[in-house]
Protein backbone atom coordinates (compact mmCIF):
# COMPACT_ATOMS: atom_id res chain seq x y z
CA UNK A 1 0.00 0.00 0.00
CA UNK A 2 2.87 2.36 0.80
CA UNK A 3 4.38 1.77 -2.64
CA UNK A 4 1.10 2.75 -4.31
CA UNK A 5 0.86 5.90 -2.21
CA UNK A 6 4.38 6.87 -3.25
CA UNK A 7 3.50 6.45 -6.93
CA UNK A 8 0.34 8.52 -6.61
CA UNK A 9 2.37 11.40 -5.13
CA UNK A 10 4.31 11.65 -8.40
CA UNK A 11 1.17 13.01 -10.06
CA UNK A 12 0.77 15.98 -7.70
CA UNK A 13 -0.82 18.67 -9.87
CA UNK A 14 -0.11 21.66 -7.63
CA UNK A 15 2.16 24.46 -8.91
CA UNK A 16 5.81 23.79 -8.07
CA UNK A 17 5.96 26.83 -5.82
CA UNK A 18 3.10 25.47 -3.71
CA UNK A 19 4.74 22.04 -3.46
CA UNK A 20 8.06 23.64 -2.52
CA UNK A 21 6.53 25.84 0.17
CA UNK A 22 4.62 22.91 1.67
CA UNK A 23 7.78 20.78 1.65
CA UNK A 24 9.86 23.58 3.18
CA UNK A 25 7.43 24.25 6.03
CA UNK A 26 6.87 20.54 6.68
CA UNK A 27 10.60 19.86 6.93
CA UNK A 28 11.53 22.97 8.95
CA UNK A 29 13.45 24.58 6.07
CA UNK A 30 11.06 27.54 5.80
CA UNK A 31 10.53 28.81 9.33
CA UNK A 32 7.54 30.89 10.53
CA UNK A 33 9.44 34.17 10.13
CA UNK A 34 10.30 33.38 6.50
CA UNK A 35 6.75 32.26 5.83
CA UNK A 36 5.47 35.56 7.21
CA UNK A 37 7.92 37.46 4.99
CA UNK A 38 6.58 35.57 1.94
CA UNK A 39 3.00 36.38 2.94
CA UNK A 40 3.93 40.08 3.19
CA UNK A 41 5.86 40.20 -0.11
CA UNK A 42 3.26 38.32 -2.17
CA UNK A 43 0.60 41.10 -2.20
CA UNK A 44 3.26 43.64 -3.26
CA UNK A 45 4.26 41.42 -6.16
CA UNK A 46 0.65 40.87 -7.17
CA UNK A 47 -0.03 44.63 -7.30
CA UNK A 48 3.12 45.26 -9.34
CA UNK A 49 2.21 42.55 -11.85
CA UNK A 50 -1.43 43.69 -12.06
CA UNK A 51 -0.32 47.27 -12.80
CA UNK A 52 2.21 46.13 -15.41
CA UNK A 53 -0.33 44.16 -17.43
CA UNK A 54 -3.51 46.05 -16.55
CA UNK A 55 -4.74 47.71 -13.37
CA UNK A 56 -4.52 46.94 -9.63
CA UNK A 57 -8.06 48.27 -9.29
CA UNK A 58 -9.66 45.65 -11.54
CA UNK A 59 -10.42 42.36 -9.84
CA UNK A 60 -9.83 40.16 -12.95
CA UNK A 61 -6.38 41.76 -13.39
CA UNK A 62 -5.51 41.14 -9.74
CA UNK A 63 -6.70 37.53 -9.88
CA UNK A 64 -4.70 36.93 -13.05
CA UNK A 65 -1.68 38.63 -11.42
CA UNK A 66 -1.82 36.01 -8.64
CA UNK A 67 -1.74 33.25 -11.26
CA UNK A 68 1.13 34.97 -13.09
CA UNK A 69 3.16 35.37 -9.89
CA UNK A 70 2.76 31.72 -8.89
CA UNK A 71 3.73 30.65 -12.41
CA UNK A 72 6.82 32.88 -12.46
CA UNK A 73 8.05 31.71 -9.06
CA UNK A 74 7.35 28.08 -9.99
CA UNK A 75 9.21 28.49 -13.26
CA UNK A 76 12.28 29.97 -11.61
CA UNK A 77 12.41 27.37 -8.82
CA UNK A 78 11.84 24.41 -11.12
CA UNK A 79 14.38 25.51 -13.72
CA UNK A 80 16.99 26.47 -11.11
CA UNK A 81 16.75 23.19 -9.18
CA UNK A 82 15.69 20.73 -11.87
CA UNK A 83 12.48 20.03 -9.95
CA UNK A 84 14.26 18.99 -6.72
CA UNK A 85 12.18 20.14 -3.74
CA UNK A 86 15.08 20.29 -1.25
CA UNK A 87 17.21 22.95 -3.00
CA UNK A 88 14.01 24.71 -4.10
CA UNK A 89 12.90 25.06 -0.46
CA UNK A 90 16.37 26.24 0.50
CA UNK A 91 16.17 28.91 -2.20
CA UNK A 92 12.89 30.16 -0.73
CA UNK A 93 14.61 30.30 2.66
CA UNK A 94 17.71 32.13 1.50
CA UNK A 95 16.27 34.61 -1.02
CA UNK A 96 13.38 37.04 -1.10
CA UNK A 97 10.10 35.93 -2.53
CA UNK A 98 10.01 38.75 -5.08
CA UNK A 99 13.48 37.80 -6.36
CA UNK A 100 12.01 34.44 -7.42
CA UNK A 101 9.23 36.19 -9.31
CA UNK A 102 11.78 38.42 -11.04
CA UNK A 103 13.88 35.34 -11.78
CA UNK A 104 10.94 33.74 -13.59
CA UNK A 105 10.38 36.94 -15.56
CA UNK A 106 14.07 36.98 -16.60
CA UNK A 107 13.78 33.40 -17.84
CA UNK A 108 10.86 34.44 -20.04
CA UNK A 109 12.80 37.41 -21.40
CA UNK A 110 15.66 35.07 -22.31
CA UNK A 111 13.14 32.80 -24.00
CA UNK A 112 11.85 35.81 -25.95
CA UNK A 113 15.41 36.58 -27.09
CA UNK A 114 15.72 33.14 -28.69
CA UNK A 115 14.55 32.83 -32.33
CA UNK A 116 10.94 31.79 -32.81
CA UNK A 117 11.86 29.69 -35.82
CA UNK A 118 14.87 28.80 -37.97
CA UNK A 119 14.69 31.86 -40.22
CA UNK A 120 17.98 33.78 -40.39
CA UNK A 121 17.83 37.41 -39.32
CA UNK A 122 15.86 39.49 -36.81
CA UNK A 123 12.36 38.01 -36.77
CA UNK A 124 10.07 39.44 -34.11
CA UNK A 125 6.36 38.82 -34.41
CA UNK A 126 5.52 40.44 -31.05
CA UNK A 127 6.80 42.90 -28.44
CA UNK A 128 8.40 41.68 -25.23
CA UNK A 129 5.49 42.92 -23.07
CA UNK A 130 2.97 41.04 -25.21
CA UNK A 131 5.19 37.98 -24.98
CA UNK A 132 5.34 38.20 -21.19
CA UNK A 133 1.57 38.76 -21.05
CA UNK A 134 1.03 35.42 -22.74
CA UNK A 135 3.79 33.30 -21.25
CA UNK A 136 3.38 34.43 -17.62
CA UNK A 137 -0.05 32.80 -17.79
CA UNK A 138 1.40 29.48 -18.91
CA UNK A 139 3.00 26.71 -16.87
CA UNK A 140 6.67 25.66 -16.69
CA UNK A 141 5.75 22.65 -18.84
CA UNK A 142 4.77 24.95 -21.72
CA UNK A 143 7.94 26.98 -21.13
CA UNK A 144 10.18 23.92 -21.40
CA UNK A 145 8.50 22.77 -24.60
CA UNK A 146 8.90 26.21 -26.20
CA UNK A 147 12.45 26.56 -24.91
CA UNK A 148 13.44 23.24 -26.49
CA UNK A 149 11.91 24.31 -29.81
CA UNK A 150 13.67 27.67 -29.79
CA UNK A 151 17.05 26.23 -28.82
CA UNK A 152 16.70 23.82 -31.74
CA UNK A 153 15.93 26.75 -34.07
CA UNK A 154 18.92 28.68 -32.69
CA UNK A 155 21.23 25.72 -33.30
CA UNK A 156 19.84 25.28 -36.82
CA UNK A 157 20.52 28.95 -37.59
CA UNK A 158 23.98 28.61 -36.06
CA UNK A 159 24.72 25.59 -38.25
CA UNK A 160 23.62 27.43 -41.38
CA UNK A 161 25.73 30.50 -40.54
CA UNK A 162 28.76 28.34 -39.71
CA UNK A 163 28.48 26.61 -43.09
CA UNK A 164 27.77 29.88 -44.89
CA UNK A 165 30.90 31.46 -43.43
CA UNK A 166 32.98 28.63 -44.94
CA UNK A 167 31.40 29.44 -48.30
CA UNK A 168 32.25 33.14 -48.02
CA UNK A 169 28.78 34.42 -47.11
CA UNK A 170 27.66 36.51 -44.12
CA UNK A 171 24.50 36.54 -42.02
CA UNK A 172 23.41 39.69 -43.89
CA UNK A 173 23.62 37.76 -47.18
CA UNK A 174 21.18 35.19 -45.81
CA UNK A 175 18.65 37.42 -44.05
CA UNK A 176 15.10 36.04 -44.20
CA UNK A 177 16.35 32.70 -45.58
CA UNK A 178 15.37 29.40 -43.96
CA UNK A 179 18.40 27.89 -42.23
CA UNK A 180 17.40 24.38 -43.32
CA UNK A 181 17.72 25.32 -46.99
CA UNK A 182 21.28 26.57 -46.47
CA UNK A 183 22.23 23.40 -44.58
CA UNK A 184 20.67 21.20 -47.24
CA UNK A 185 22.64 22.91 -50.00
CA UNK A 186 25.92 22.51 -48.10
CA UNK A 187 25.20 18.80 -47.61
CA UNK A 188 24.35 18.30 -51.28
CA UNK A 189 27.64 19.92 -52.27
CA UNK A 190 29.49 17.45 -50.06
CA UNK A 191 27.47 14.51 -51.38
CA UNK A 192 28.39 15.53 -54.91
CA UNK A 193 32.05 15.78 -53.83
CA UNK A 194 32.13 19.29 -55.21
CA UNK A 195 35.51 21.00 -55.23
CA UNK A 196 33.96 24.17 -53.82
CA UNK A 197 31.87 24.95 -50.74
CA UNK A 198 30.48 28.13 -52.31
CA UNK A 199 26.69 28.29 -52.28
CA UNK A 200 25.53 27.71 -55.88
CA UNK A 201 23.55 30.00 -58.14
CA UNK A 202 20.45 28.60 -59.85
CA UNK A 203 22.56 27.72 -62.90
CA UNK A 204 25.28 26.06 -60.81
CA UNK A 205 22.63 24.12 -58.87
CA UNK A 206 21.10 22.88 -62.13
CA UNK A 207 24.56 21.78 -63.28
CA UNK A 208 25.12 20.04 -59.94
CA UNK A 209 21.86 18.10 -60.15
CA UNK A 210 22.45 17.23 -63.81
CA UNK A 211 25.91 15.87 -62.94
CA UNK A 212 24.55 13.84 -60.02
CA UNK A 213 21.94 12.27 -62.31
CA UNK A 214 24.64 11.38 -64.84
CA UNK A 215 27.42 10.16 -62.55
CA UNK A 216 25.49 9.07 -59.47
CA UNK A 217 26.77 9.36 -55.90
CA UNK A 218 29.72 7.37 -54.57
CA UNK A 219 29.08 5.29 -51.46
CA UNK A 220 32.06 6.98 -49.78
CA UNK A 221 30.38 10.37 -50.18
CA UNK A 222 27.56 9.26 -47.84
CA UNK A 223 29.88 8.48 -44.93
CA UNK A 224 29.73 10.67 -41.85
CA UNK A 225 33.43 11.49 -42.05
CA UNK A 226 32.88 13.00 -45.48
CA UNK A 227 29.59 14.80 -44.77
CA UNK A 228 30.54 16.49 -41.47
CA UNK A 229 33.14 19.27 -41.96
CA UNK A 230 36.21 19.29 -39.72
CA UNK A 231 35.97 21.57 -36.70
CA UNK A 232 32.16 21.77 -36.64
CA UNK A 233 30.76 22.24 -33.10
CA UNK A 234 29.06 19.16 -31.64
CA UNK A 235 25.56 20.67 -31.49
CA UNK A 236 25.82 21.57 -35.17
CA UNK A 237 27.05 18.09 -36.08
CA UNK A 238 23.83 16.59 -34.71
CA UNK A 239 21.77 18.84 -36.96
CA UNK A 240 23.95 17.97 -39.97
CA UNK A 241 23.52 14.25 -39.31
CA UNK A 242 19.74 14.61 -39.06
CA UNK A 243 19.57 16.59 -42.33
CA UNK A 244 21.92 14.14 -44.05
CA UNK A 245 19.65 11.22 -43.23
CA UNK A 246 16.64 13.11 -44.55
CA UNK A 247 18.34 14.01 -47.83
CA UNK A 248 19.75 10.53 -48.42
CA UNK A 249 16.39 8.93 -47.67
CA UNK A 250 14.06 11.26 -49.58
CA UNK A 251 15.93 13.56 -51.98
CA UNK A 252 18.54 11.25 -53.50
CA UNK A 253 15.98 8.72 -54.80
CA UNK A 254 14.11 11.62 -56.46
CA UNK A 255 17.30 13.03 -57.96
CA UNK A 256 18.42 9.69 -59.35
CA UNK A 257 14.99 8.68 -60.73
CA UNK A 258 15.59 8.58 -64.52
CA UNK A 259 11.92 8.91 -65.46
CA UNK A 260 11.68 12.40 -63.90
CA UNK A 261 12.61 15.22 -66.24
CA UNK A 262 15.35 17.59 -65.18
CA UNK A 263 12.93 20.51 -65.42
CA UNK A 264 10.34 18.82 -63.18
CA UNK A 265 13.02 17.75 -60.70
CA UNK A 266 14.55 21.21 -60.42
CA UNK A 267 11.11 22.76 -60.01
CA UNK A 268 10.59 20.57 -56.94
CA UNK A 269 14.10 20.84 -55.51
CA UNK A 270 14.42 24.62 -55.72
CA UNK A 271 11.84 24.82 -52.91
CA UNK A 272 14.11 22.74 -50.66
CA UNK A 273 17.56 24.25 -51.24
CA UNK A 274 19.20 27.66 -50.98
CA UNK A 275 20.27 29.18 -54.31
CA UNK A 276 22.42 32.29 -54.50
CA UNK A 277 21.07 34.96 -56.87
CA UNK A 278 23.46 36.17 -59.54
CA UNK A 279 21.66 38.40 -62.05
CA UNK A 280 19.98 37.88 -65.42
CA UNK A 281 22.79 35.77 -66.91
CA UNK A 282 22.27 33.18 -64.21
CA UNK A 283 18.57 32.94 -65.10
CA UNK A 284 19.25 32.48 -68.82
CA UNK A 285 21.96 29.89 -68.15
CA UNK A 286 19.60 28.06 -65.79
CA UNK A 287 16.89 27.98 -68.46
CA UNK A 288 19.38 26.62 -70.96
CA UNK A 289 20.36 23.62 -68.87
CA UNK A 290 16.79 22.96 -67.75
CA UNK A 291 15.67 22.81 -71.40
CA UNK A 292 18.10 19.99 -72.23
CA UNK A 293 15.30 17.42 -72.23
CA UNK A 294 13.15 19.70 -74.37
CA UNK A 295 15.93 20.19 -76.90
CA UNK A 296 16.49 16.44 -77.08
CA UNK A 297 12.82 15.68 -77.71
CA UNK A 298 12.28 18.51 -80.21
CA UNK A 299 15.67 17.84 -81.86
CA UNK A 300 16.30 21.56 -81.49
CA UNK A 301 13.38 22.49 -83.74
CA UNK A 302 11.20 25.45 -82.80
CA UNK A 303 8.95 25.92 -85.87
CA UNK A 304 5.23 25.55 -85.23
CA UNK A 305 4.81 22.66 -87.74
CA UNK A 306 7.34 20.49 -85.90
CA UNK A 307 5.96 21.39 -82.47
CA UNK A 308 2.34 20.72 -83.46
CA UNK A 309 3.40 17.35 -84.89
CA UNK A 310 4.99 16.57 -81.54
CA UNK A 311 1.83 17.63 -79.70
CA UNK A 312 -0.41 15.61 -82.03
CA UNK A 313 1.57 12.46 -81.24
CA UNK A 314 1.29 13.15 -77.52
CA UNK A 315 -2.49 13.78 -77.70
CA UNK A 316 -2.81 10.42 -79.44
CA UNK A 317 -0.69 8.81 -76.72
CA UNK A 318 2.00 7.70 -79.18
CA UNK A 319 5.76 8.20 -79.30
CA UNK A 320 6.48 11.96 -79.67
CA UNK A 321 8.09 12.94 -82.99
CA UNK A 322 8.55 16.24 -84.79
CA UNK A 323 8.11 14.67 -88.24
CA UNK A 324 5.82 11.81 -89.28
CA UNK A 325 4.88 10.06 -92.51
CA UNK A 326 1.44 10.02 -94.11
CA UNK A 327 1.04 6.38 -93.04
CA UNK A 328 1.89 7.22 -89.42
CA UNK A 329 -0.55 10.13 -89.58
CA UNK A 330 -3.36 7.82 -90.73
CA UNK A 331 -2.50 5.40 -87.89
CA UNK A 332 -2.64 8.26 -85.39
CA UNK A 333 -6.02 9.49 -86.66
CA UNK A 334 -7.34 5.93 -86.68
CA UNK A 335 -6.24 5.48 -83.05
CA UNK A 336 -7.82 8.79 -82.02
CA UNK A 337 -11.13 7.88 -83.62
CA UNK A 338 -11.11 4.55 -81.85
CA UNK A 339 -9.74 5.46 -78.40
CA UNK A 340 -10.32 9.20 -78.27
CA UNK A 341 -7.96 12.17 -78.17
CA UNK A 342 -6.21 13.31 -74.98
CA UNK A 343 -5.41 17.03 -75.23
CA UNK A 344 -4.65 17.25 -71.49
CA UNK A 345 -1.54 15.14 -72.05
CA UNK A 346 -0.10 17.95 -74.17
CA UNK A 347 -0.56 20.54 -71.44
CA UNK A 348 1.08 18.23 -68.91
CA UNK A 349 3.94 17.56 -71.30
CA UNK A 350 4.55 21.26 -71.85
CA UNK A 351 4.52 21.93 -68.10
CA UNK A 352 7.03 19.15 -67.48
CA UNK A 353 9.44 19.58 -70.39
CA UNK A 354 9.23 23.01 -71.99
CA UNK A 355 11.42 25.91 -70.80
CA UNK A 356 9.44 28.12 -68.46
CA UNK A 357 9.48 31.21 -70.66
CA UNK A 358 8.06 29.23 -73.63
CA UNK A 359 5.20 27.47 -71.86
CA UNK A 360 2.51 30.11 -72.22
CA UNK A 361 3.12 30.57 -75.96
CA UNK A 362 3.22 26.80 -76.52
CA UNK A 363 -0.09 26.33 -74.73
CA UNK A 364 -1.67 29.04 -76.90
CA UNK A 365 -0.24 27.38 -80.02
CA UNK A 366 -1.67 24.02 -79.05
CA UNK A 367 -5.08 25.33 -77.93
CA UNK A 368 -5.58 27.33 -81.14
CA UNK A 369 -4.59 24.32 -83.24
CA UNK A 370 -6.70 21.79 -81.36
CA UNK A 371 -9.79 23.98 -81.40
CA UNK A 372 -9.85 23.62 -85.20
CA UNK A 373 -8.22 20.20 -85.51
CA UNK A 374 -10.65 18.33 -83.27
CA UNK A 375 -13.48 18.31 -85.80
CA UNK A 376 -11.17 16.84 -88.48
CA UNK A 377 -9.60 14.28 -86.18
CA UNK A 378 -12.98 12.94 -84.98
CA UNK A 379 -14.89 13.19 -88.30
CA UNK A 380 -15.98 9.58 -88.99
CA UNK A 381 -17.53 10.72 -92.29
CA UNK A 382 -14.00 11.36 -93.55
CA UNK A 383 -13.44 7.62 -93.81
CA UNK A 384 -10.51 7.88 -96.24
CA UNK A 385 -8.76 10.58 -94.20
CA UNK A 386 -8.79 13.06 -97.09
CA UNK A 387 -9.94 16.14 -95.16
CA UNK A 388 -7.94 15.43 -92.02
CA UNK A 389 -4.72 14.78 -93.95
CA UNK A 390 -5.15 18.00 -95.90
CA UNK A 391 -5.61 19.94 -92.67
CA UNK A 392 -2.71 18.26 -90.87
CA UNK A 393 -0.32 18.67 -93.81
CA UNK A 394 -1.08 22.37 -93.71
CA UNK A 395 -0.31 22.66 -89.98
CA UNK A 396 2.09 19.83 -89.13
CA UNK A 397 5.35 18.34 -90.41
CA UNK A 398 4.13 15.42 -92.52
CA UNK A 399 6.15 13.77 -95.28
CA UNK A 400 5.15 11.26 -97.93
CA UNK A 401 5.41 7.64 -96.99
CA UNK A 402 8.50 6.16 -98.69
Amino acid sequence: MSDNSSKVSLYDGRPFFEKTLHFGVQNGIVDPAKLQAILEDAPKGIIQIADFFGSQYLRPDVEMALTRMVNLVSLYLEEKTGGDLMPAAQSLRDNSFLSHSRGGSELLKKLFALPEDAIIGPQRGTEVKDFLEKWSRLTPVAYRKEHKKRISAQDEIGTALWLAKRSGMTAADLEDEAAELVIRTAILLRLSESETESMPTAFEFAQLIDTLRTKGIAASAKKRSHLIPDGMPAQYQRIMERMCKKIIKTDLPEILEPSTTLAALLDKLKQKYFLRTDGADDVSNFDAIVSKDWTRVTEGKSDSDSLLTLFLCIAADTAPKTKITEKTTRDIVRKIRKAGVKPALVRTYIDQFAPYEMREDLLVLWDDFFEEAEKYLLDDWDAKFVEVLTFLKHNCNIVKTP
